[in-house]
């Protein structure tokens, strides 16, 4: 069987739930979600320059998912070269500036999460007091590849329904 078939089969299977919302664990046969990644999954945080920020913001950031294809490219040019495709901004200087920071990969974020399902410690901001602050699934934008994708929103969805 091709890895790429491989991963077809696992994109459409459905997640294993236990009693609490906030601990679903994807079914045994299920990789992690930078399995499926066609490189290297990463993670940023960017700040939204004054301009860009809604009239009510004044600080407005965004957790960015994207992909790179080695793990030795260098993710932040590669974010500030997408992001000003995307958003039609010029970003050179941004991370320089602070704009973008807390670039990670999924490797590292799996090591340092704290929930019980890998994939969504690739959503984890912090904890406070014994509980996970996950990211707003409304400030999450993804340029990643379609299985990835899939997989990204059906984590998001669990942590949008155990927040409610």
């Amino acid at each position: 069987m091709s890895t790429q078939s491989h991963r077809k089969n696992y994109a459409h299977e459905p997640f294993t739930q236990t009693r609490n919302a906030r601990r679903r664990v994807p079914s045994p046969r299920q990789p992690p979600i930078h399995r499926l990644a066609e490189g290297t999954l990463h993670r940023a945080i960017v700040s939204l320059p004054g301009c860009m920020c809604p009239q009510d913001e004044p600080l407005h950031e965004r957790v960015v998912f994207f992909e790179t294809r080695l793990l030795t490219d260098h993710p932040v040019d590669h974010l500030q070269k997408l992001l000003a495709l995307a958003w039609c901004q010029n970003t050179n200087g941004w991370a320089k500036r602070g704009y973008i920071y807390g670039v990670a990969n999924a490797d590292d974020l799996y090591d340092q999460g704290l929930s019980a399902d890998l994939d969504a410690r690739l959503l984890e901001l912090g904890s406070n007091g014994g509980s996970i602050r996950y990211a707003n699934p409304v400030r999450v934008d993804l340029f990643v590849t379609p299985l990835v994708k899939i997989r990204l929103h059906e984590v998001l969805s669990s942590i949008k329904g155990a927040q409610q």
